[in-house]
Formats: C-alpha cells, sequence, structure tokens
C-alpha cells in the first residue's frame, strides 16, 4: 500500500466487537486493494480496537457518543486522495 491510498474506509464504532470482524472481513474480500481502514471507536469498552488492530486498521479511541463527530475523527486522520 502507498503512502496515500486511493480511498480511506472509516468505520465508526461504540463496542461493536460482535459486527466488527464482518465488516473488516469484508473490506478484505475486495479485490481493489489501495485504501486504508480507519476504525473509530467511540468510548469502546469491549475489544473493539484490538480486533480492529489485529486486521492492520489504524484505531482511534474518541468520547463523543455521537456518529457524526466520531467518524469525522475519521475523515481528518484519512489519507486517502
Amino acid at each position: 500500500m502507498s503512502d496515500q491510498p486511493f480511498f480511506s474506509v472509516i468505520i465508526p464504532s461504540h463496542n461493536g466487537s460482535k459486527y466488527i470482524r464482518n465488516a473488516l472481513d469484508s473490506c478484505a474480500e475486495q479485490t481493489f486493494r489501495d485504501f486504508e481502514i480507519i476504525v473509530i471507536c467511540d468510548d469502546c469498552t469491549d475489544d473493539t480496537e484490538e480486533i480492529a488492530k489485529s486486521y492492520g486498521a489504524r484505531t482511534r479511541n474518541v468520547n463523543f457518543h455521537h456518529e457524526g463527530p466520531t467518524r469525522n475523527v475519521g475523515i481528518d486522520i484519512s489519507r486517502g486522495k
């Protein structure tokens, strides 16, 4: 993967360990590979962040309790064109 991926996949989550593997597996199954995955954990107290890191996703833990600002953090740190 280049320093600047073609696009960024941003996944906001709050205690989504039950579902995050499915989302990350779906990304991994794509044939197009020039992308980055960013998981923004909104005050996660489960193992969502650890699961995301095991897939090689960049993670950030925030405390907004609202999807909009959480997603915006992902946009701010994304490197996609």
